[in-house]
């Protein structure tokens, strides 16, 4: 008996699966209002990101006269 309703919950599964395709455009665009503000974060958080990034990797950087320089 149970097994008959695993098939049938089985079968409506693999319907709904094959139903609408949303894209992530879609969903994004789905979001409303409080969408833009999840943007705007993200596009600073990038820029934050690289920024410190092309920071740090010139902090790094270990000039070869820095001993001749500080004489």
């Amino acid at each position: 008996m149970y097994y008959l309703l695993q098939i049938d919950s089985l079968r409506n599964a693999t319907q709904a699966v094959a139903g609408e395709q949303i894209s992530m455009l879609g969903l994004l665009q789905k979001g409303g209002w409080i969408m833009y503000p999840l943007y705007l974060l993200f596009i600073v958080a990038v820029f934050v990101f690289v920024e410190r990034l092309l920071a740090i990797r010139k902090a790094s950087r270990i000039e070869p006269n820095f001993m001749k320089i500080i004489r």
